[in-house]
């Protein structure tokens, strides 16, 4: 038996949470774990928007607020929490709803890559709300009660790419084996356009800009954010997911492949292009579709290994997760943050300073 073989027996045979928790570790020690809470002055106003930006997310405001605490301690507990829920929560459905092979291709491909890069390293921020809705929806959303929860999730983490979140799954229900998520897709996405709407008229109440008013402002920041690190800019959207989609687009009809790329592709760039935080805003907007592609899949591309005689299937997605770097573009100079720069930034100072004194 190779090593590939040991090491693949080894993953099926542990239990699934101690493999979550080795996920876990794997995207720190690839990312880093930081906390991004948001300040005092995001509660003026509240429940208005602060007046000097739209701020339309109301999620982590709204459970802090609710503690009667404002500081950055308890944006940063709170955050914590819903990280490690939100893990949990990937864990216990993709258990539940998938054979043991996918289930931990799911959590794969779920924590070891930008998705969780965004959730271990904005620890305080609304991201998490629209991880955890959307996971919520792909396994749950075929009934309208859990649909309506996960939309309600997203909302609150960032109306803004809820709407584009819910337009990138309509595009993709083009391919008939996603069509049954049609009518979630166009029930979402006016909900979301109606709660985008009220909210931006809230905003503009109390004087703050709209999001398309700062547009201008940033817009030339952000092109030259997406293309001063091409083909980074491309590669960090998905990571290694990027070979999920690559076999997906294989495997579909000419008219399906056009679904595929506009809606996966090219539709969650345009937004990206124009936005600041490259790779936060492309996960935002397509992880939705990412799980729902994932939970659709995986038992495909498993059936197609298999095969073809590779029957490691775990143990080889692992190491090439694992080897393949994980990249966050972010900021108006478009800052490429690289794999375990945290351990250059924060450990090797602290160890300098033990040894030198």
């Amino acid at each position: 038996m190779s090593g590939l073989e040991r090491l693949n027996r080894w993953l099926i045979s542990i239990p699934i949470w101690v493999y979550t928790v080795i996920m876990g570790v794997a995207i720190i020690v690839k990312s880093g774990l930081s906390f991004a809470p948001l300040d005092a002055s995001e509660f003026q106003n509240f429940p208005l928007p602060p007046n000097y930006w739209s701020a339309l997310s109301y999620g982590m405001r709204s459970l802090v607020y609710g503690t009667g605490q404002t500081d950055s301690t308890t944006f940063g507990i709170i955050g914590l929490l819903l990280v490690l829920i939100t893990i949990i929560t990937i864990t216990f459905l993709a258990k539940q709803a998938l054979d043991p092979v996918a289930a931990r291709l799911f959590i794969l491909f779920a924590i070891v890559g930008p998705i969780g890069m965004v959730l271990f390293n904005r620890i305080g921020q609304n991201d998490v709300f629209v991880i955890l809705g959307a996971v919520l929806i792909t396994f749950l959303g075929m009934r309208w009660f859990p649909f309506l929860i996960g939309l309600t999730l997203m909302l609150l983490g960032n109306p803004e790419q809820t709407v584009v979140a819910l337009s990138v799954l309509l595009l993709l229900s083009g391919i008939p084996r996603l069509k049954v998520w049609r009518r979630r897709a166009i029930a979402g996405l006016l909900i979301s356009l109606v709660v985008f709407l009220f909210l931006s008229s809230l905003a503009r109440s109390v004087g703050a800009k709209s999001r398309l008013e700062y547009l201008s402002d940033y817009l030339s920041n952000s092109f030259y954010a997406f293309a001063a690190n091409l083909p980074l800019s491309l590669y960090a959207a998905f990571g290694a997911f990027w070979l999920i989609a690559a076999w997906i687009f294989v495997h579909l009809n000419r008219n399906e492949r056009i679904w595929l790329v506009v809606g996966l592709v090219l539709a969650p760039l345009a937004v990206t292009m124009i936005t600041v935080d490259q790779t936060r805003v492309f996960v935002g907007v397509s992880v939705l579709a990412v799980f729902i592609l994932l939970k659709t899949y995986l038992a495909d591309i498993k059936q197609n290994l298999d095969a073809r005689g590779i029957s490691s299937v775990i143990a080889a997605a692992l190491i090439i997760v694992l080897f393949l770097p994980v990249i966050d573009i972010w900021g108006s100079d478009g800052h490429a943050r690289t794999p375990y720069l945290w351990i250059f930034s924060s450990v090797v100072p602290q160890i300098k300073i033990l040894i030198l004194g």
